[in-house]
């Protein structure tokens, strides 16, 4: 209680204006922490810290995707954006490329919450590790949106992934989502029957 009294001193001013005086203030803030700490549950035995987490099996993954390599991601996206037409693409893009890009540029494999992909299937997760070479096929680009569908080499394969045209999203404008892509793809020529084994129909 009184390190309480302590930090409300801090704000005598403040105080004054309440209907309570600082000292019944400081007295029921005290019950109050006194009162939330006898209802709270017990730690579980075995439990020695905020940063550990009791024993148990791992939670199950969110996505699965596979990444650029840091190296080469640059050029990967500098040279997509190079093959779009003069004055074809948003100049935001442009200039998002040209700085770096995103943090990460991957293709998705699987999400937890997209409703089409179904559980996670075991062939994935004995994937995990293994690298592959990722190749540009075709490139969509509107005002909101640049993603770039690919062929998955193996030994992943064009199978590994869920999504209907496979690809790397290079740039959204703020407030798209990033399904969009998706969208911007199946809507291209070349994706309008892209299927998973790379042909068209």
């Amino acid at each position: 209680e009184g390190a309480a009294r302590a930090v409300l001193s801090q704000h005598a001013s403040f105080l004054a204006s309440c209907r309570l005086p600082p000292n019944e203030v400081a007295a029921r803030l005290t019950a109050a922490v006194r009162q939330a700490i006898a209802d709270a549950e017990a730690i579980p035995e075995g439990f020695t810290g905020l940063q550990q987490s009791p024993e148990g099996p791992p939670p199950p993954p969110k996505y699965v995707s596979l990444v650029l390599r840091e190296a080469k991601k640059g050029a990967f996206a500098a040279a997509v954006m190079a093959s779009l037409p003069p004055g074809t693409g948003p100049e935001a893009a442009r200039a998002n490329v040209a700085a770096g890009g995103r943090p990460d540029y991957h293709v998705t494999l699987w999400h937890s919450q997209a409703t089409t992909h179904g559980p996670l299937p075991s062939t994935l997760q004995a994937l995990e590790g293994v690298e592959c070479e990722v190749v540009p096929v075709f490139v969509g680009a509107d005002d909101k949106c640049v993603a770039v569908a690919v062929e998955i080499r193996d030994p992943v394969g064009q199978d590994a992934c869920m999504n209907f045209v496979p690809h790397v999203t290079l740039w959204t404008a703020e407030g798209t989502l990033n399904k969009y892509s998706n969208e911007l793809l199946q809507k291209c020529p070349a994706g309008g029957g892209r299927g998973k084994d790379g042909k068209s129909v």
